[in-house]
């Protein structure tokens, strides 16, 4: 069934996991009452819709997890000053990366892979400079690996792997050495 809205009247949680509890629809309104909150974990469920940009006014909240649903939009370019790992893996996200991600810049996580996000890796993710690990593995991403990769200087995980038209799919630390692993095909 849906998240009951009543839940936004438990201010002073901490942390909410409602994992794979087979909850069903949007995350309701009034979510972003939890001004306590410093971590949200939905995963594995079939929840649609947006998520709510109203989640960013939660000034602790630093951890959004929402993989295995069916959620279809996440605005990228609204602020999200205090989130530092946004897992959206497995769900049906339909739209580019904004141009904008000014929004996302406290982010070490940013996991994406498995959605159907369309387009080009945008410039503006080298303002992302806090990030370490980076998934957009298995969507519709085209075109060349921007540069502005080349600043994520923290990063230690890149996956792009199972997308079409670049060459270079995968950035990973091994042994404290970062390294590119490529394949053919695909991205």
């Amino acid at each position: 069934g849906p998240i009951p809205t009543e839940i936004g009247q438990l201010t002073e949680l901490f942390f909410l996991g409602l994992n794979d509890n087979s909850l069903t629809g949007p995350i309701p309104n009034g979510i972003e009452n939890l001004a306590s909150l410093s971590e949200l974990a939905f995963w594995r469920n079939t929840l649609t819709g947006t998520v709510p940009t109203e989640l960013g006014s939660i000034e602790g909240l630093s951890a959004l997890k929402l993989s295995q649903n069916r959620l279809s939009f996440f605005n990228f370019s609204s602020s999200w000053p205090f989130l530092l790992s946004l897992d959206l893996r497995d769900n049906q996200i339909n739209q580019t990366l904004s141009t904008s991600l000014d929004g996302l810049s406290a982010l070490t996580e940013l996991f994406l892979s498995s959605n159907r996000i369309p387009g080009t890796i945008p410039s503006a993710i080298g303002e992302l400079v806090r990030l370490e690990r980076l998934h957009l593995a298995n969507n519709l991403i085209s075109g060349t690996v921007p540069d502005d990769l080349l600043f994520l200087t923290r990063l230690t995980e890149l996956d792009l792997s199972g997308n079409v038209g670049q060459h270079c799919f995968a950035y990973s630390s091994c042994d404290d050495e970062p390294s590119y692993c490529c394949e053919e095909g695909g991205l």
